[in-house]
């Protein structure tokens, strides 16, 4: 997720940015800290999304309620495409799978 942010158009280069003050605020406030227009589920197997400007990251929850970030796309049309839903179901899917076996490991992104 973090390299599909990175790589946005450089017209996109500051709503991208602009995510981390919404995980921040999601951190420290929940959903009810979020605008609907800045955070909604998405459809599919209980995946949501964060919203800034034509940018989406995609994420879902895990059972703890941890926020789990599986991709960012550029929004091209008004319907979400079904490819983003699959790709973040498909992280959700090796998410759990990797939990159920206790093969998880946590990587922080080095700050710049």
């Amino acid at each position: 997720m973090l390299d599909d942010l990175a790589n946005v158009p450089t017209n996109m280069a500051a709503h991208a940015r602009g995510f981390a003050a919404l995980f921040q605020r999601y951190a420290a406030f929940g959903k009810n800290g979020l605008t609907s227009e800045q955070f909604h589920e998405a459809g599919g197997d209980d995946i949501y999304r964060f919203r800034k400007g034509r940018l989406r990251v995609y994420c879902f929850l895990d059972e703890t309620n941890l926020v789990i970030l599986s991709h960012a796309a550029v929004k091209k049309k008004q319907k979400t495409p079904p490819s983003d839903l699959t790709k973040a179901e498909a992280v959700k899917k090796e998410y759990m799978a990797a939990k159920i076996a206790g093969a998880l490991s946590i990587t922080e992104a080095k700050k710049s």
